[in-house]
């Protein structure tokens, strides 16, 4: 979505492919650096193994999380990658030069006069780095407000259907079921105007959980947003139905820059990366199940269309790209592939993470581009005839949830949401779990499109939906209809978080990588767990 203003993370996200200088404008000041260390390709298939170990149901290490300590013994960087990043900043001027716990992130300090503003990435240390990001303040940048409406013409206007009341009878879940283990904890993120107001959350309350208590959430940065920017919207949505849902969790609200660069353009994959980075290196305020609403496009999808666009350059692409909302915001697939290691790691300690699998449909981030313009009509085309997965919504180490419409207001008949993101991967695999549930899919489904649109052996997702149609939430002094899988992702989070809360009380493990688990019961016990949700479209306007 979209950002503003204050102290935070301005793109010099650094993927090491051609280039090899950077030349950066900024005003004199001390700025943080972050260098990613190569990590080792050994440790992070081992991570890889030991993952879905720990989350099979049937496997003899189900449930044994990984320790900070086991987790940095795998991923850790060399000694001799780590003093060239080390000498290499040391010789540009940087002060505070610091290793991570981690030992693949070096942290430092440079002013401009000390070559910040001619930051050159040197043949001698680019084989040694995997990423460079930036973190700086930034002046403010005025923004539109866009809070995310419904789409179904069905179900438009304020109905109340999908308020927290209803929605707790709809999936059987007692409204005064409340958590109470004092270690429980879960997290929503994001960047820039990220953030939820006290009044907003008390007015929401009020309205529709008088069980629920504000002195649970809690911001865990110096940031807390700024009202009337889009991601401000998106922070209260989130807010309001994770610690709705999970009733009694306490709810950690994390927004880690404020940077402008991050809400339209390919300064959120360097404002996820870094926040991974952090999270990765917690060895306390580790959340048991984080909820992530925001994402676009994986940088595959763009690659793709950039390189496939006719009468216009890849450059001229990737200009236009850049410039439409929510729409390619990671900087390569070498970035995706860095924040999934570092999804796998959290999972790997037992972090849940949620994933809302995003508001275009199958082919689109959030909307279809503007068919005015020739290299829209052409981009048009092409997102048409292809799957276009969103991130991280694909990675297989997210349990992602797409939208739902209940039809006819009826909760027991829920239908897919038009435009609940959904579909298959082309750079993830699909883990073994999916592949009874995608082979079933695909034999029973009618009017599939073309073989050569998607790659059925990739990543198929989402792996459960909830509501995403006509779900209220309050913000500036009123209530009003909201929704999309920014709704979804948190209802389903704050539910993990209430089962987490009962397996503690028991002296059991928190769930961590559950999609597996909810696979496998699924072939079971789907009847007394699900709703199959058999109908619906995401083509949305691709004919």
């Amino acid at each position: 979505r979209r950002v503003h203003g204050g102290t935070g993370l301005s793109l010099l996200s650094f993927f090491l492919s051609s280039m090899f200088a950077l030349v950066l404008a900024c005003a004199a000041a001390s700025r943080e650096v972050v260098v990613g260390v190569k990590q080792r390709q050994d440790g992070r298939n081992e991570l890889d193994r030991l993952y879905w170990e720990i989350a099979d149901i049937t496997s003899s290490r189900y449930g044994q999380y990984l320790t900070f300590d086991e987790i940095t013994n795998l991923l850790a960087s060399s000694a001799e990658d780590v003093d060239i990043v080390v000498n290499w900043l040391s010789g540009i001027g940087a002060k505070n030069i610091r290793l991570l716990p981690s030992r693949d992130t070096v942290v430092a300090e440079l002013e401009d006069s000390k070559g910040f503003s001619n930051l050159h990435i040197s043949e001698g240390i680019r084989n040694s780095v995997d990423f460079v990001l930036r973190r700086d303040p930034l002046k403010q940048s005025p923004l539109v407000p866009r809070i995310r409406t419904p789409k179904s013409k069905e179900h438009s206007g304020l109905t109340g259907q999908g308020g927290l009341p209803k929605q707790k009878a709809a999936y059987q879940l007692p409204a005064d079921l409340k958590a109470g283990n004092p270690s429980n904890l879960q997290m929503v993120w994001g960047p820039g105007s990220f953030g939820y107001s006290r009044e907003d959350l008390s007015m929401f309350y009020n309205t529709y959980c008088p069980l629920c208590d504000d002195s649970l959430v809690s911001f865990d940065t110096q940031h807390h947003g700024t009202p009337y920017q889009d991601n401000f919207g998106e922070g209260t949505l989130d807010v309001e139905y994770i610690s709705g849902m999970g009733l009694g969790v306490p709810t950690l609200v994390s927004n880690t820059n404020t940077s402008s660069s991050t809400e339209e353009g390919n300064g959120f994959g360097a404002a996820l990366l870094s926040f991974m980075v952090d999270l990765s290196n917690r060895q306390k305020n580790l959340p048991f199940v984080l909820s992530l609403s925001l994402g676009s496009l994986d940088a595959w999808s763009c690659d793709l269309m950039c390189s496939q666009v006719k009468g216009f350059t890849p450059q001229q692409c990737s200009d236009y790209l850049q410039k439409q909302r929510q729409v390619c915001m990671f900087l390569s697939q070498d970035q995706t592939s860095r924040i999934n290691t570092a999804l796998a790691a959290v999972g790997a300690r037992g972090v849940t993470v949620v994933a809302a699998s995003g508001d275009g449909g199958s082919h689109f981030s959030f909307q279809e581009f503007d068919s005015d313009e020739a290299i829209g009509r052409e981009l048009n085309e092409i997102s048409c005839a292809h799957s276009m997965p969103v991130f991280p919504a694909s990675s297989p180490y997210v349990l992602a949830v797409g939208g739902t419409s209940w039809e006819s207001t009826e909760p027991s008949r829920p239908v897919g949401w038009d435009g609940s993101g959904g579909g298959f991967s082309w750079d993830f695999n699909a883990p073994k779990f999916q592949n009874l549930a995608v082979q079933n899919y695909l034999n029973t489904t009618k009017n599939l499109p073309s073989n050569s649109s998607y790659f059925a052996q990739g990543r198929a997702y989402p792996d459960v939906a909830a509501l995403a149609d006509d779900v209220p939430m309050c913000i500036y002094s009123g209530c009003s209809p909201s929704g999309g899988t920014s709704a979804s992702a948190p209802e389903f989070a704050g539910l993990l978080s209430l089962i987490n809360d009962i397996r503690f009380n028991a002296s059991l493990p928190p769930l961590g990588p559950v999609a597996s688990r909810i696979y496998q019961l699924a072939q079971h016990y789907a009847d007394e767990m699900f709703i199959d949700v058999t109908e619906g479209n995401t083509q949305t306007t691709c004919k």
